[in-house]
């Protein structure tokens, strides 16, 4: 994802509740971990 992209959902997401944050926060950690598994087994394939 580019980086203007999730600042701007990061910025849009602030403006409402800060729990609703947190759980996108780690929703974009673990989505992000995910990806990086995904490509790291397509390159060794």
């Amino acid at each position: 994802m580019p980086g203007t992209f999730q600042n701007f959902l990061l910025n849009f997401i602030f403006r409402k509740r800060r729990n609703m944050t947190n759980k996108i926060m780690v929703f974009f950690r673990f989505g992000q971990l995910i990806y990086r598994m995904l490509s790291k087994t397509t390159v060794l394939m």
